[in-house]
């Protein structure tokens, strides 16, 4: 009967027959599968309703004014069951959901919100938690149940509230509300100042006129007069501006009687240092003085049913000492101060008795005060024992791929101001998107200048990526463990463009590079492991036809303490274009100038600040003039190759954007046996055993499933089948010949690339040797143990190369012999042998 009459209310859509979705899904649901507990009341449960029933009836005598408490609702089997028995504490064993604010969080994701069809009744229905999490949706009150219980669960002190909200808050509404990533950080607290000293001078006294102030104060009032007196009737003065809540009250028919549910949290437990209110409907959480709702009527746990005694007052007025009688009247007697003297054993009895004895004075109203007094001290008078009943709905259960995709329609959309937030469940995109916000400039979102994006379990390592589409700047951020360990990439659409890296998985230290288009590039190292910090070349105006050349280059390094600043070289510059070197060193203790050296093909030129330091021969310059010139050609070389890896990287991440775009097109997913899907550009993570397992035999059967390759295809001149005739003996030869010229020249390209590397070695040996002959009579004894460390390595070098090309050799005549006999004894070119 209950449900039929609950199945007459009706939600008139826009079409005018859309019914309430808690009523499709119950239609749907087979109560005889359900459990006992579900169809069923115990005896005493019956006790409790009878005891409720009467609670409510005295209730409501004392308090006529006062809107029906939310206490006995049917559940999904059409069954009336007190809501403080609803409730079934729950800890889900993982880690994601032991904290308040993931847990509000996770409610507000996981569960569809549906508004209440009567917006200022409460609701008929109210099922288990479990069933909420089945259902993955429902109303606030649905939502504040389950996530009470997930909260006591996990040892909260926590209260289901019912009360009433504004229009936004009921209708989970947040398009005023700012998006938690544009807020800006708080202020950081003041600095204390320091304690006062006992001895200061007083500060001087600021000094200033009463007069000019006074005078001040008559032309402002002059002023204003005058605009008063011209302002048209009745806009003398103009009205303060209302707030953003008060301007909903002027359009809300419904102001001030929008029924709604929420989560109240105690401190105490769980080392919570205050209190607050939980919103399962956003995830938000507010302290109690911030709160957007309007009044409370009433709040319950598994414990106890508390009613609001203290009047419709904002929650931020409220007293939460639910212990005090006079401000929360308990269903419930709590202390023996509480119960009724009486010898009968009967509750139901005493309960009658309580509810016979008592007769309401509808009458005359008193004072608000003394009438909530007289009201809790009437109600705690005749108070008697009962016992709560244990919870009837069936533990909350979650599983891990349920609790990863969270999202019930795989995806989901909040409406901030001037903003939009996307979410999405792991592994349910090919690209590995999990969340997008798109921020418009505009209230009426037409503009949109940025889209942030965040992606999981990318094989590519790519974690997110920002695009400003009025500056043309595109962020993307990595995750550890790419190729050259790449960080993060910034380009501002033509204009430059940077790449960081995670210079401690570098061997050469690289931390950023900086290249502004045509002008120059910018490279920066950590200098751990060298003392070089930056490079920096510069490019002339590129000529039609051709790209840009160097035309300066400059180096800075960092000072060493254990070397003579007249002798730590601080900054080199090579001006390619003029042929000229120059080399700063770095300033000495108690000094304000510092040494430099000019070198040039017309000169060299030395400026030494310390006049006892040694002046360099015109020997010693000319070694330093070559030994610059070769690092000038090492340091030219080595910019080149990080321009050549940028541009690897960049035609790269290009491949994997196409090829993941592609993949989006044609929505191609591999399923397993479970619910959910394994997009071929994400890694799975070892933890994730269901996954994993999936993987693994994806895996295993696609390399049953792989053809072996075949050494003679790719020279055969077409495809051989059964029915195709043979090869001729002309066909034959050419294809032998082919494969082997193929093995030739590939052995003899190994065979190149060792015998240059050694031609190498030899040539710096000897350059050294040469060297050292040359200046063996000016060296000291560190320089000699320099070259003979350095003979000694060069020896190893070349006695290994010497080695390896010997069995390079060897090796090549035998695979060359070896592959022979196998075209000699291959099917395919059988006539070879006529």
């Amino acid at each position: 009967l209950v449900l039929s009459r609950y199945a007459a209310r009706r939600v008139m859509a826009e079409d005018g027959d859309l019914v309430n979705a808690k009523l499709s899904r119950l239609a749907e649901l087979r109560v005889e599968e359900m459990p006992d507990a579900y169809r069923v009341n115990s005896r005493k449960e019956e006790l409790m309703l009878e005891y409720v029933g009467k609670f409510v009836r005295h209730f409501s005598s004392l308090h006529p004014e006062r809107p029906p408490l939310m206490l006995t609702p049917c559940n999904e089997c059409g069954r009336r069951k007190f809501v403080c028995t609803t409730l079934r504490p729950t800890q889900v064993p993982y880690t994601e959901l032991y904290d308040y604010d993931k847990c509000a969080r996770f409610v507000a994701q996981f569960i569809a919100y549906e508004p209440l069809d009567l917006p200022t009744s409460l609701p008929a229905i109210l099922p288990s938690p479990a069933t909420v999490m089945d259902w993955q949706a429902g109303d606030s009150f649905d939502c504040a149940q389950l996530l009470c219980s997930l909260l006591l669960g996990v040892g909260y002190d926590a209260y289901v509230v019912s009360g009433y909200a504004p229009k936004a808050v009921a209708l989970a509404d947040q398009s005023s509300v700012i998006l938690p990533a544009l807020r800006p950080a708080p202020a950081a607290p003041p600095a204390e100042s320091p304690p006062p000293k006992k001895y200061a001078v007083r500060p001087r006294k600021a000094l200033s006129s009463n007069f000019l102030k006074q005078r001040e104060a008559e032309i402002a009032a002059a002023a204003h007069g005058d605009a008063t007196a011209l302002a048209p009737k009745g806009q003398g003065q103009s009205e303060p501006a209302l707030p953003a809540a008060d301007e909903d009250h002027q359009v809300d028919e419904l102001q001030g009687r929008r029924v709604h549910a929420w989560v109240l949290v105690l401190a105490g437990k769980r080392m919570l240092e205050a209190s607050l209110f939980l919103e399962p409907t956003t995830g938000s959480s507010y302290s109690l003085s911030s709160a957007p709702y309007r009044t409370i009527e009433s709040v319950w746990n598994t414990s106890n049913y508390w009613v609001n005694l203290q009047g419709p007052l904002p929650p931020a007025e409220l007293s939460y000492d639910l212990a005090a009688p006079a401000k929360w009247e308990g269903l419930l007697a709590e202390s023996e101060s509480e119960l009724v003297d009486d010898n009968d054993d009967d509750p139901t009895l005493a309960a009658a008795e309580l509810a016979a004895g008592r007769a309401g004075t509808p009458g005359a109203e008193p004072p608000q005060k003394v009438g909530v007094e007289a009201g809790a001290s009437a109600l705690a008078a005749d108070r008697t024992r009962m016992d709560m009943p244990p919870a009837w709905s069936a533990r909350i259960r979650l599983d891990r791929e349920r609790l990863q995709a969270r999202c019930p329609a795989a995806q989901r959309l909040t409406t901030y101001h001037t903003a939009h937030l996307e979410q999405f469940p792991p592994y349910s995109r090919e690209d590995g998107l999990v969340e997008r916000m798109t921020i418009f400039s505009d209230i009426e979102m037409e503009d949109a200048y940025e889209v942030r994006e965040s992606y999981r379990n990318r094989k590519d390592k790519l974690s997110s990526r920002t695009v400003n589409q009025r500056e043309g700047r595109t962020v993307e951020t990595f995750e550890p463990g790419r190729s050259r360990a790449l960080r993060e990439l910034v380009s501002i659409e033509g204009s430059r463009r940077e790449f960081r890296y995670y210079d401690g998985a570098r061997l050469d230290g690289l931390m950023s590079r900086t290249e502004v288009f045509g002008d120059k590039t910018t490279l920066t190292y950590s200098g751990d492991g060298s003392t070089l910090t930056q490079r920096t070349a510069s490019y002339a105006e590129a000529s039609p036809g051709s790209g840009p050349t160097v035309r300066k280059m400059t180096e800075r390094y960092r000072r060493t303490d254990e070397v003579d600043a007249e002798a730590d070289v601080a900054k080199r510059t090579f001006d390619l274009a003029n042929g000229v070197i120059k080399v700063r060193y770095h300033f000495g203790q108690d000094r304000v100038t510092r040494s430099w050296r000019t070198y040039s093909k017309q000169g060299h030129r030395v400026v030494q600040v310390d006049p006892f330091s040694r002046t360099p021969t015109d020997t010693e310059l000319q070694e330093e003039y070559a030994q610059l010139q070769q690092a000038e050609r090492e340091s030219l070389t080595q910019l080149r190759e990080t321009d050549r890896q940028a541009k690897d990287e960049l035609t790269r991440r290009a491949d994997e954007e196409a090829v993941i775009a592609e993949a989006m097109d044609e929505d191609e997913q591999v399923f397993g046996d479970g619910n959910f899907a394994l997009p071929r550009h994400l890694s799975v993570s070892a933890y994730d055993t269901g996954r994993s397992k999936l993987v693994l035999s994806h895996d295993e059967t696609e390399e049953v499933a792989e053809v072996p390759r075949d050494f003679l295809t790719p020279f055969l001149p077409r495809q051989l089948s059964p029915e195709a005739p043979p090869l001729t003996r002309e066909e034959a030869l050419r294809v032998r010949d082919d494969c082997l010229r193929s093995l030739k020249d590939r052995l003899v390209e190994r065979a190149t690339i060792v015998q240059s590397r050694l031609d190498e070695e030899n040539a710096a040996l000897s350059k050294r040797q040469t060297t050292f002959q040359r200046n063996r009579d000016h060296m000291d004894p560190r320089e000699e143990e320099e070259y003979e460390a350095f003979c000694q390595e060069a020896m190893f070098r070349i006695q290994i190369l010497e080695q390896r090309l010997e069995r390079h050799t060897e090796l090549s005549l035998h695979k060359y012999a070896e592959l022979d006999t196998r075209l000699r004894s291959d099917l395919r070119l059988a006539a070879l042998a006529g």
